[in-house]
């Protein structure tokens, strides 16, 4: 199901790094993911759309990724 999305759409999937494993996936869907790492990497100009499951901390985790310079 997942390939199936990921490729009529032409997605790249971005997650961060230790909460996908890769034996969990199939070949199809590993070529489709990208792993981050929340304090190094800059996702602003990669990501156009964020899916959160969690509840509020999560959502406040997710915004962080995307704060640009300083308040």
């Amino acid at each position: 199901m997942y390939s199936c999305i990921l490729f009529q759409r032409n997605l790249i999937v971005f997650v961060e790094e230790g909460t996908v494993k890769p034996e969990d996936l199939s070949p199809t869907v590993l070529r489709k993911i990208r792993h981050f790492v929340s304090e190094k990497d800059d996702l602003t100009d990669k990501i156009d759309f964020i899916v959160t499951l969690g509840g509020d901390g999560t959502l406040i985790h997710a915004s962080t990724l995307f704060q640009v310079g300083e308040l």
